[in-house]
C-alpha cells in the first residue's frame, strides 16, 4: 500500500507493467491522451482503478510508455528531462531504472485529485519509485515586465493650420462671386 497525502503535488510514482495487464493499455504521453475520446479516457480510468486500486483516477495526469521507445535516450533521462525530476534524486535507482524493460506506468500527483487515497497496485504493477519533481518557487517578488520591443509611438503634437488658411475659403468664395458677376455684366453688356 502506498500512501497520498490530501493535496500532495509535484510527485511522479513510477510502476513496472508486468503480468495479463502489459500490453492491454495503449501507450500514452500527457499530450496523445488530449486527442483521444471521452470514452476512450474513460475506459482508461476503469483500467488504472483496478490496477492501482483507487476509487478515482485522472488519466489524463498519467503515462504508459514502452520502455523501448526511449531505449536511445533511457529512462532516467527521460524522467529528468520530461518529468523534471533532478538527478540527483534519480542517480540511486538510475541502474534499476534502466534495465526496466516492457511498459511503464506513470502517475503524477494530479492524477489523484489531490485527494488522500491509498494506492493498491495490483500483481500487474510493480513499484519502482516515487520521486519528487523540481521545486518551483510559487512565492516571492514577482519580476518585472521586460521593456516592450515595441514601445507605442509618442503622442505627436496636435497639427495646427498655418497662419492664414483659415481665410482662404473666403477669399476663394469672394473671388468666384467678382468672376460671375464680371461675367454677367459681360453678357447684359453685349
Amino acid at each position: 500500500m502506498i500512501e497520498i497525502p490530501a493535496n500532495e503535488t509535484g510527485m511522479v510514482r513510477i510502476f513496472a507493467v508486468n503480468g495479463a495487464s502489459e500490453g492491454t493499455g495503449t501507450a500514452q504521453s500527457f499530450l496523445s491522451r488530449l486527442e483521444q475520446s471521452p470514452e476512450a479516457i474513460a475506459a482508461e480510468a476503469t483500467r488504472l482503478q483496478a490496477m492501482l486500486g483507487v476509487d478515482r483516477i485522472d488519466p489524463t495526469y498519467t503515462e504508459t510508455i514502452t520502455v523501448a521507445d526511449i531505449r536511445e535516450l533511457g529512462l532516467t533521462q527521460y524522467l529528468a528531462t520530461a518529468m523534471d525530476i533532478p538527478h540527483a534524486q534519480l542517480s540511486a535507482d538510475r541502474s534499476r531504472l534502466d534495465a526496466l524493460e516492457g511498459e511503464v506506468l506513470i502517475v503524477l500527483s494530479r492524477a489523484l485529485g489531490f485527494e488522500a487515497q491509498t494506492l493498491r497496485p495490483g500483481p500487474d504493477l510493480t513499484f519502482i519509485g516515487a520521486y519528487e519533481m523540481a521545486d518551483v518557487p510559487l512565492s516571492g517578488a514577482i519580476p518585472a515586465r521586460p521593456a516592450d520591443p515595441m514601445p507605442a509611438p509618442a503622442s505627436a503634437p496636435p497639427v495646427t493650420a498655418p497662419k492664414g488658411v483659415g481665410k482662404l475659403p473666403f477669399i476663394l468664395l469672394g473671388l468666384l462671386v467678382a468672376v460671375g458677376l464680371v461675367l454677367l455684366l459681360a453678357r447684359g453688356g453685349a
